[in-house]
């Protein structure tokens, strides 16, 4: 895995299980899982296109589940989200003990301990298994991720959606972090020591 505690740009990383290296963006020594900025790219995907991983990871993107999986499948992994909301303000989020199951597990959500500068959306989600337009795993009885616009860890339906429609100062179903409507997104993930 990737040691440099300053390393920016484009790596590939090579997970210690028989699969192949994943490309991957890095941000300060974080390896970065999702990024939105401007909106260019749908995040109201498949099935498949959230197993594989979407976008351009120099610009906006989902680094692929199968990948999230592979990697924090290999030791203790802390989770830091950074966002900004409509209003200019920024939120910081971090969890302690983040995992995603494999595909047999629905890529379940685990997160630990949490500590950042605003509420703790994301634990409502943690055990809850990954949904998509066209696979339903939520505990609700309709289809949270077509309600929202995206693939997400949806329970009875959401308390945070970072990858729900993104519709700028309009949003209020989409891309949210509880009450918050959200124009950037950076979720990175890096080994907890």
């Amino acid at each position: 895995m990737l040691d440099a505690n300053n390393a920016n740009g484009l790596y590939a990383v090579q997970p210690r299980d028989d699969g192949g290296p994943i490309n991957v963006w890095c941000n300060n020594g974080w390896l970065v899982i999702q990024r939105r900025r401007e909106g260019s790219e749908n995040f109201f995907k498949t099935w498949k296109e959230y197993k594989d991983g979407f976008g351009v990871l120099e610009k906006e993107f989902w680094l692929g589940n199968t990948n999230i999986h592979r990697i924090t499948s290999q030791g203790n992994y802390k989770l830091r989200i950074i966002m900004e909301d409509n209003y200019n303000d920024r939120l910081d989020a971090l969890y302690e003990n983040f995992t995603i199951a494999s595909e047999k597990d629905d890529f379940r959500l685990h997160v630990g301990y949490f500590k950042g500068n605003g509420d703790n959306e994301l634990s409502y989600h943690s055990g809850f298994r990954f949904s998509t337009k066209d696979e339903d795993h939520d505990e609700s009885n309709g289809n949270c991720a077509k309600l929202h616009e995206g693939g997400w860890w949806y329970g009875n339906c959401t308390r945070s959606n970072l990858n729900g429609h993104y519709l700028g100062s309009e949003n209020t179903t989409g891309a949210t972090w509880g009450k918050h409507a959200l124009k950037t997104i950076l979720m990175r993930i890096k080994p907890m020591k």
